[in-house]
């Protein structure tokens, strides 16, 4: 069975999560006049990419409990909370829309 390099993997993953950010940041651009709660996601995908830092950086543990890899895993759990909001925020929208774009189509005959 082969090995993984770890390193390696460290920096596709960090390849391909600035990529995936960058895309993210792009839609967030291009949605934000018709839809205004995605600055929800632009903030979390900004916080992810910051506290991934912790996750990069090897420094000795605080009190010798408390290294970075714990840090960033502490970090991570109330992003979460700004995901849902956004998700649920366009979820209602996209609800909202499809109620409008059915109301449109019974007025048209």
């Amino acid at each position: 069975m082969g090995r993984i390099d770890y390193g390696y993997n460290m920096e596709l993953n960090i390849l391909v999560g600035t990529f995936t950010a960058i895309c993210w940041f792009g839609w967030c651009t291009y949605n934000r006049i018709r839809q205004p709660y995605v600055w929800k996601c632009a903030v979390f995908v900004a916080l992810t990419g910051f506290v991934m830092l912790l996750e990069v950086i090897d420094r000795p543990p605080i009190f010798y409990v408390f290294d970075c890899h714990s840090l960033w895993h502490l970090s991570t759990a109330p992003l979460l909370i700004l995901l849902y909001s956004f998700a649920i925020d366009d979820c209602k929208f996209l609800r909202k829309r499809e109620v409008e774009l059915k109301e449109n189509d019974k007025k048209q005959p």
